[in-house]
């Protein structure tokens, strides 16, 4: 009985000692769990006002917290407009590229020979709000700040014909000239 005690004693002493560590760590928990929605609304108002602040355009890689912060803030990947209809998206995204290659034949910028990553953030009217690239290693030499002016003229200029619910986003490789295809039918 006395080692049994001994246990009980020590198992008391261990809980009184960390029992301020369980609340801490319960608290915590609960109130992340009870708070969240809060957090969220908090932070899409901070992005909201914060948003003529974050670059257009920039190098994927040297901004990792501002993609951490666009990819909450872009959460649907582009399937979620067109319902998941992989065909249609595809379509529109391939006339998004051939409306960038038109684009820098108007302008004078010739943009083939591109080889990038890239991520462009829409909104929920369609229209792209910020691009993330990084250039392959084969891809032919742009100068940055004069690929970074083509996108913020092209961004200005192109509009995706779809709305959606939730702003999304497109992770792709961009790779001109694109291919010219048959009209969605």
């Amino acid at each position: 009985m006395e080692r049994a005690d001994s246990v009980y004693l020590r198992a008391v002493q261990f809980l009184e000692m960390n029992s301020v560590k369980l609340y801490l760590l319960l608290a915590t928990f609960v109130g992340s769990f009870l708070f969240s929605g809060h957090v969220r609304a908090f932070s899409t108002v901070y992005f909201a006002q914060t948003d003529s602040l974050i670059p257009k355009v920039f190098i994927k890689g040297d901004m990792e917290d501002l993609e951490d912060l666009l990819t909450t803030e872009f959460p649907k990947p582009i399937l979620y407009p067109f319902k998941n209809n992989v065909q249609t998206a595809f379509f529109y995204c391939a006339k998004m590229l051939w409306e960038m290659e038109n684009f820098g034949d108007e302008v004078g910028y010739d943009v083939r020979g591109i080889k990038a990553f890239v991520t462009f953030y829409f909104d929920r009217k369609g229209q792209v709000r910020h691009i993330a690239y990084s250039l392959k290693g084969n891809s032919r030499y742009f100068n940055p700040d004069e690929l970074e002016a083509f996108f913020i003229k092209f961004m200005a200029r192109y509009r995706m014909q779809i709305t959606s619910k939730y702003n999304f986003q497109h992770e792709f490789l961009l790779v001109l000239p694109y291919p010219k295809m048959l009209e969605k039918n």
